[in-house]
């Protein structure tokens, strides 16, 4: 039986901080004759792959190898006396293309969070199947990615008790309740007729909602009350 070594996985990222990005694929199409026991997630950081590629490297996926000079090497007996020299074999290094691995192991499974990052860095990333063949070649992520926190414009969804016009006895409870999403969390303002709200009026605030109450109301409690929501986003 012929093993080969596995095709490229289709990665993307999902999402990502100023120092994470987590990363899910689509196996390989081609396995190679051999089932996919793993994956390696690997990573560059732009700058250091244009430093590379200064250095004259063929391609990003090409290693370097630099050959250091011959050493002469002098052989001594237990006297100390000099009875031959030699010249070592020229020592050949490889210097690697920059890609470092997420995890040293084998990754199991189609997803994973790569730690530790940059921020601001900008980061290229791939990820290679592993058969018994051994490592396959890369897939890579189409875009390059920034270490930031993602912004997200804020979202607001009133609870459904208060999609309707409310009516609140006096002496009873207003409680406005919407749910409010976004990254970074969103600053709240609630007003009541475009105007500040009255002074009994409590805002009682979680990471996903917010909730405007009085309690004992009164006549001139009554008005629209509005909530915005605002981030950078």
């Amino acid at each position: 039986l012929c093993v080969a070594l596995p095709g490229p996985p289709t990665p993307k990222v999902t999402d990502w901080t100023k120092s994470t990005v987590d990363l899910e694929w689509i196996p390989p199409l081609i396995d190679g004759g051999s089932k996919v026991t793993g994956y390696f997630v690997e990573y560059i950081e732009e700058a250091k792959e244009a430093e590379i590629e200064k250095q004259k490297a063929a391609e990003a996926d090409k290693v370097v190898v630099v050959k250091q000079k011959k050493v002469k090497k002098i052989i001594f007996d237990e006297d100390g006396n000099e009875i031959s020299e030699s010249e070592e074999e020229e020592e050949v290094v490889v210097i690697k293309d920059g890609w470092e691995k997420a995890k040293d192991k084998e990754i199991r499974g189609t997803k994973f969070v790569v730690s530790g990052l940059k921020e601001l860095g900008r980061y290229k990333f791939r990820v290679r199947a592993v058969n018994a063949a051994g490592v396959g070649e890369p897939g890579h992520v189409a875009e390059v990615i920034e270490c930031k926190d993602r912004t997200i414009a804020p979202e607001v969804d009133l609870d459904a008790s208060v999609k309707e016009k409310i009516v609140v006895h006096a002496g009873g409870t207003i409680r406005l309740l919407a749910y409010v999403s976004g990254k970074p969390a969103p600053e709240i303002t609630w007003n009541r007729d475009d105007q500040p709200l009255p002074t009994e009026a409590k805002v009682e605030t979680t990471s996903i909602s917010s909730a405007l109450v009085i309690k004992n109301c009164r006549r001139h409690h009554q008005g629209i009350y509005t909530l915005s929501a605002k981030n950078e986003g």
